[in-house]
């Protein structure tokens, strides 16, 4: 027979014993790639309830079409269904509103919305629509950008770089993360070793980072070689100069870009 103190002890055990399982099941939803997060509403109407109803069922509708985006290939996206505002939420498990602002006519919040991994499953099975649902680990990306006075990896301005940051987290089933550009990581690779690439700086970089694998982003403006000869004419003082700083950086002279110049043309080279 159990004492009442060791009744305690199992009773008190117990107790935290449900309460580790319901953290980690929680751990386990937030984690999901059936997650969406970060969902951005912002909706008017006539009156604030109203306008939140309806931010709600846009922010629903605008989660499983990102979530769908996610999980299909992208091949056979043509094939998805459009699904009425009920059917959308009979595949919702819940949501949280976070950051929300009310006012007499609008409404704003951001969503993170939890669907049933299990009715999307079904969703897609009946429908014989290919999808996938593992998350891969990490990748690193280096993003270089290139307009036309050499490579540049960490110092401003850097447009490509900012873009890449401003890319929505966890967006698809390959995470993306960014080097943080502080001194270590000036230290442990330059621009040029990039472009190499130089798979000795690359790894110790993405050793950093916890991963394994690295994707070098190039990106660079090209200006047509007509546009190139009209500014050389108009001002045959500057040839010799765009000459000798194409000399100096390696590039030709539709690579040096001075301000913003009609029609350039971005090119994009990706290493893995």
């Amino acid at each position: 027979m159990f004492q009442p103190r060791t009744l305690r002890v199992v009773t008190v055990f117990a107790g935290l014993l449900a309460l580790c399982i319901t953290l980690s099941a929680g751990a386990v939803k937030a984690d999901s790639i059936y997650t969406v997060r970060d969902l951005a509403v912002d909706t008017s109407a006539e009156s604030a309830a109203e306008a939140r109803s309806v931010a709600l069922a846009n922010g629903q509708q605008r989660a499983l079409e990102r979530l769908l985006r996610r999980l299909v290939l992208a091949e056979d996206q043509v094939l998805l269904p459009v699904l009425e505002i009920t059917q959308i939420a009979a595949l919702v498990d819940g949501y949280e509103i976070e950051k929300e602002l009310v006012s007499s006519t609008r409404y704003r919040a951001n969503l993170i919305v939890y669907f049933n991994k299990f009715l999307v499953r079904k969703l897609l099975q009946q429908r014989k629509i290919r999808f996938a649902e593992t998350r891969s680990n990490d990748v690193l990306v280096v993003p270089v950008f290139d307009a036309g006075g050499g490579a540049n990896l960490w110092f401003e301005p850097s447009d490509w770089r900012t873009a890449w940051l401003a890319r929505p987290a966890n967006e698809g089933l390959i995470p993306l993360i960014l080097p943080l550009g502080d001194v270590m990581d000036m230290a442990a690779i330059e621009a040029a070793e990039a472009l190499a690439p130089s798979h000795e700086a690359l790894l110790g970089l993405a050793e950093r980072y916890g991963t394994q694998e690295v994707v070098v982003a190039l990106a660079f403006l090209d200006l047509p070689d007509p546009a190139v000869e009209d500014d050389l004419e108009v001002d045959a003082a500057g040839v010799s100069g765009a000459s000798d700083a194409a000399a100096e950086t390696g590039l030709s002279n539709s690579r040096l870009v001075r301000g913003p110049v009609e029609g350039a043309i971005l090119q994009l080279t990706i290493h893995r």
